[in-house]
């Protein structure tokens, strides 16, 4: 298993992933201890200028769902060409 896709288990038994950043930004999911339906959280953490900002967005399962699919197409459809790294784990079941 590659390392962004590691996950590592709360004491409330709620899994998160690695951070993925960049210089000044980073971003991390992890699963919402939302009682109702299944959902994930999204954080985004923004460095820059020496401030900290955060937001953090709680998706449904189908929201996180078409984020995925959203950011694989754009990746994948990108103007600079097909832009999806040779070595992957998950992709497009179909092309767009």
């Amino acid at each position: 298993m590659t390392d962004h896709l590691k996950v590592r288990e709360s004491d409330h038994g709620l899994v998160s992933m690695p951070v993925i950043g960049s210089e000044f930004e980073k971003a991390c999911v992890a699963e919402s201890p939302n009682l109702d339906h299944p959902a994930l959280w999204l954080r985004v953490e923004d460095y820059t200028a020496g401030q900290q900002s955060m937001a953090t967005i709680e998706l449904d399962a189908d929201r996180a769902w078409q984020l995925a699919e959203q950011i694989m197409t754009m990746v994948a459809n990108h103007f600079h060409g097909d832009a999806r790294p040779a070595k992957r784990v998950a992709d497009l079941l179909e092309e767009p």
